[in-house]
């Protein structure tokens, strides 16, 4: 699905996890190639993002989950919380990333991607939630962890109308104000 970019956001990256550099450089690009599909710009800085601007947006790596999600059953690769002074922060859980790629026999970088666009789609989006299948789903089955690794684990049209539009895009005078290629 290829759409009109109709804004940018950029992404601020703590990689408190050490994630490895190549498998970093891997899951960045596929966010982009995510997002790009979906008519977001997405840029990535490695610079401390202290005063929050309007499109930013906060990304740490963690190596795990922590407090209740920790109790949880199910696999948790990451979470978000919109924020008043910019779109907000989202965390990726690295050991459980790698867990469950090697559970399903797949690459990481994918996997890592996924959880990224995920989590980043839950700040974007006019009503924050899952959806039955594809990228939004809350907890993948081994069908989409082979899909990411071939590049089919995206954004659906019906996620990709929740970005810009309205939201905290809106609230903060991003929604259709940004690159146009």
């Amino acid at each position: 699905m290829a759409a009109v970019v109709t804004f940018a956001i950029v992404i601020h990256l703590t990689n408190i996890a050490a994630v490895p550099a190549a498998v970093m450089r891997d899951a960045q690009q596929q966010v982009i190639e995510m997002f790009r599909d979906a008519g977001v710009d997405v840029r990535w800085s490695s610079e401390a993002c202290s005063r929050g601007g309007a499109d930013a947006v906060r990304l740490t790596l963690l190596p795990y989950e922590t407090g209740a999600l920790q109790r949880d059953h199910r696999a948790i690769l990451g979470a978000a919380m919109p924020s008043s002074g910019g779109i907000g922060t989202a965390w990726v859980f690295y050991n459980p990333v790698e867990r469950e790629a090697d559970r399903h026999g797949v690459a990481i970088a994918p996997v890592l991607a996924s959880a990224i666009a995920h989590e980043i789609a839950l700040l974007l989006q006019r009503t924050p939630g899952h959806a039955d299948r594809g990228v939004m789903r809350a907890s993948w089955n081994h069908a989409d962890y082979l899909r990411a690794i071939n590049g089919r684990l995206r954004f659906s049209a019906a996620d990709a109308e929740q970005f810009g539009s309205s939201g905290p895009l809106l609230r903060l005078g991003l929604a259709n104000a940004g690159v146009v290629r």
